[in-house]
């Protein structure tokens, strides 16, 4: 059982990563379309090429960072908790993407935007957390990998 929610907790954050990717590159191509590109400063614009580059970037530490294979119970408890930070992280995102869609209407490129972020997020928020739960439910091999001492 533990696989299987593990695997579905990984899908989770898969399509919460590729639903804010999205959300970034059509904010970028509608931006660009509607020639707004011309009454943006360079710092609104270097945002707007940031946002699918932080994304992808995102998706890639949490990749790697899921391929860690916990040795002893100290790396596993660790390791869940950085989950936990995470999921946090991206909770406050979607909490922010929601204060700012409350004065947006879901019904323009804008609004639908911040929305798919929120959603995205909250999306990815749920895989996070029950990858830790995995995380802290999973067993361990009783022995613990030392390090030998270097002197």
């Amino acid at each position: 059982m533990s696989d299987l929610y593990q695997k579905r907790a990984r899908a989770l954050v898969i399509v919460g990563f590729a639903l804010n990717i999205v959300a970034a590159l059509v904010d970028l191509i509608n931006v660009y379309g509607d020639g707004l590109y011309k009454h943006i400063n360079f710092s609104g614009m270097l945002g707007l090429f940031l946002d699918p580059l932080v994304a992808l970037a995102a998706t890639g530490a949490w990749w790697f960072v899921t391929k860690v294979t916990p040795e002893s119970t100290a790396q596993r408890s660790l390791l869940g908790k950085a989950m936990y930070w995470f999921g946090l992280e991206i909770i406050l995102g979607v909490i922010e993407s929601v204060n700012i869609g409350l004065h947006q209407s879901i019904t323009t490129w804008t609004g639908s935007i911040i929305w798919i972020m929120a959603i995205g997020g909250a999306i990815e928020a749920v895989g996070l957390i029950s990858l830790a739960r995995v995380l802290d439910t999973m067993k361990v091999n009783d022995r613990e990998i030392r390090e030998p001492l270097v002197d």
